[in-house]
């Protein structure tokens, strides 16, 4: 209904993302437009935007009229709209059934817009009397309210985000002020291959998703024309940011052990403190001053600012060949 407010046809020429699902792309299939990937830097009619699960992994730099596409979550009630928000309309998923077409969706619109409160006009008249679904109410009862699913859905998340922050020191992807996200978007370093650092945080039995596993790059996106048969695209980073899951109903023990996973695996593969440096270099002397020279623990992989080590006066001292007795025969 949306694609139809907006006179979608074969003139019309839209960007879309690399990781458009697949039901989206045969809706815009069947309006005949021209779909377009990032990549490609020619002008176009319409950006449609597909988060993954209310984060948002890159900043949108274009004043050309967009769709956000939220249907994989619910919105953040009470969030107005944001002042650098372009989107003509904001689609969010109601999830009220398993079945795609009795599943319900909401859709926000810009009331300083006049673009925006125009497609609103539009699809007022294109929706029947029925327009709202069984359910949609009791949907929202359960969302709103200090108690409801988005203000805990939203404090786990909170804390979540402010421990891998503070104890991993590893840059959080936050989530659109729209969105209710479903957990804490996470930008891996690129110095580590991600699927290393996602299998140590799965070995400490924390649930972790790299966004490619959540929503690969569509096939269509390997064979715009003009590629270079095994050439890598750009995906903007995206094949290095993961994503905490995180519920509602999360006890303080399941938050904690959902930090200390990415702490450890950030700490296994040195990058832990990334984006301080300073206090990367101080937790690594400290590691040597306990543990040694040789020691197994912490190593940053990136650059940091050296420091002088103090002397530590319960070191052990190291051992060398003057301090070896002689071998006797017959030992």
């Amino acid at each position: 209904m949306v694609a139809q407010g907006l006179d979608l046809d074969q003139r019309s020429v839209i960007q879309i993302p690399a990781t458009i699902t697949r039901d989206l792309a045969h809706t815009l299939d069947r309006t005949g437009a021209c779909q377009r990937f990032a990549a490609d830097e020619r002008a176009v009619d319409l950006i449609w935007r597909e988060p993954i699960g209310g984060i948002v992994s890159f900043a949108l730099a274009s004043d050309t009229p967009s769709v956000l596409d939220f249907a994989d979550t619910l919105p953040s009630p009470g969030s107005g709209w944001p002042s650098d928000e372009t989107a003509l309309v904001a689609i969010f998923g109601l999830h009220l059934s398993a079945n795609p077409e009795r599943s319900g969706a909401l859709l926000l619109f810009d009331s300083s817009n006049q673009q925006s409160i125009t497609l609103y006009r539009r699809l007022q008249r294109l929706a029947s009397e029925s327009a709202v679904p069984d359910g949609a109410m009791a949907q929202l009862t359960r969302l709103t309210g200090p108690d409801g699913l988005a203000a805990r859905q939203q404090q786990v998340v909170a804390q979540v985000r402010d421990g891998v922050v503070e104890a991993a020191g590893l840059p959080a992807i936050e989530a659109h002020p729209l969105a209710l996200p479903v957990g804490v978007g996470l930008q891996i370093p690129e110095i580590v291959e991600a699927s290393i650092f996602a299998a140590y945080v799965r070995g400490e039995l924390t649930p972790f998703s790299l966004l490619s596993e959540l929503r690969p790059p569509m096939y269509r996106y390997f064979r715009q024309p003009g590629t270079d048969p095994g050439s890598t695209l750009d995906l903007q980073g995206f094949v290095q940011q993961g994503m905490i899951p995180c519920g509602p109903d999360f006890p303080d023990a399941e938050i904690v052990h959902a930090v200390l996973g990415v702490v450890k695996a950030a700490e296994y593969v040195g990058v832990r403190w990334w984006t301080d440096p300073q206090v990367a270099a101080q937790y690594a002397q400290q590691m040597t001053q306990m543990y040694g020279p040789d020691h197994d623990a912490y190593r940053p992989a990136f650059p940091v600012p050296e420091f002088p080590l103090p002397h530590n006066p319960i070191a052990p001292e190291p051992v060398t060949d003057e301090g070896v007795p002689a071998r006797i025969d017959g030992d």
